[in-house]
């Protein structure tokens, strides 16, 4: 009889044991995640900067993807006409008229309605 109660017994500390470090993993895992969206994001003009660094640097592919994430989030018309402008050269650049008139053209239309 002893033997049956210290078999329910060990089972109760595993079932424990185990209940506690399925707690300590989810709080691990909500802990990661908690610090990663903590992490201080860059601003507009931290990002233009970057795209502008990358296009001297000869990464247009790089400089046209942080170009077209930051637009939707920028409001002043100058940083507006930058994006646009510095789109609109590395089109040119790359021989594709009809995307680099549509960039240069942007700003103009913005600014006239």
């Amino acid at each position: 009889m002893s033997t049956i109660i210290h078999a329910t017994s060990n089972k109760g500390k595993h079932t424990l044991i185990h209940s506690l470090m399925k707690l300590f993993t989810i709080l691990l895992l909500l802990s990661c995640f908690i610090s990663c969206s903590l992490r201080p994001k860059k601003s507009i003009d931290d990002r233009i900067n970057e795209a502008i660094e990358l296009q001297k640097n000869k990464h247009p592919e790089k400089a046209m993807a942080i170009y077209y994430q930051v637009l939707p989030e920028v409001e002043d018309l100058s940083k507006r006409s930058v994006i646009y402008y510095n789109l609109g050269a590395m089109y040119l650049w790359d021989r594709i008229f009809d995307k680099a008139y549509d960039m240069f053209h942007q700003p103009i239309s913005a600014t006239l309605f």
